[in-house]
């Protein structure tokens, strides 16, 4: 087991992610909650981060998405 302090995105980036209660996202809308605390955080894409780190290929992926 590996753990890695960023988040799976589309583009390598560095972006804010707002966290409230037990939620967390990068769409700070996402949260019902004018509360809503953002901290900088590292976006990767998946294909760099196993290219990078020598991963083997992932056998499943859980996506939680946001519309």
């Amino acid at each position: 087991l590996k753990l890695f302090s960023l988040a799976l995105g589309n583009q390598n980036i560095q972006q804010e992610i707002y966290g409230s209660g037990t939620g967390a996202s990068l769409n700070k809308e996402f949260l019902d909650s004018a509360n809503a605390q953002g901290i900088s955080v590292q976006v990767k894409k998946l294909d760099d981060l196993v290219s990078e780190q020598s991963l083997p290929l992932p056998d499943f992926i859980k996506i939680d998405v946001e519309d």
